[in-house]
């Protein structure tokens, strides 16, 4: 073949290559960096979900092991039996459930901490170009 191949253009500084190659560059960064951000938020909302299993998975045991402590304490009214070992069991399920929504109820951080300092540092830029439109920011 000849040598009619189009030649791919030198590497050029964002400045030269203009509006369009900067707002693809600043337009990438942002994606990049809510892809960052959503992944933590996903880690999060992991972490909580989990927690409210624990809390649901006690809550059933806690009354499913209450309900057979109660039977057994009615038949056998007097003594010791099994039901006083099931009916400490159900108050450490509740009590399981019980720390488990302690912690779900502990608050976090908003999501994408980030991503809004960045608009927010973005929006206050524009207002600049937008009072003195021949600045060279």
């Amino acid at each position: 073949m000849s040598d009619d191949a189009p030649e791919s253009p030198p590497h050029q500084n964002p400045q030269d290559e203009g509006w369009a190659a900067a707002a693809t560059t600043f337009i990438t960064a942002r994606i990049d960096l809510l892809k960052y951000e959503a992944r933590d938020a996903g880690q999060e909302a992991l972490k909580r979900g989990a927690l409210l299993a624990l809390i649901l998975f006690c809550a059933i045991f806690f009354w499913c092991l209450l309900t057979v402590g109660l039977i057994g304490w009615i038949s056998m009214s007097q003594d010791w039996p099994w039901y006083a070992v099931t009916l400490v069991f159900a108050g450490l399920y509740l009590l399981t459930a019980i720390i488990a929504g302690v912690l779900l109820k502990k608050p976090t951080a908003p999501p994408f901490p980030l991503t809004r300092a960045e608009l927010s540092k973005d929006q206050a830029w524009l207002e600049t170009l937008k009072n003195d439109p021949k600045s060279q920011n």
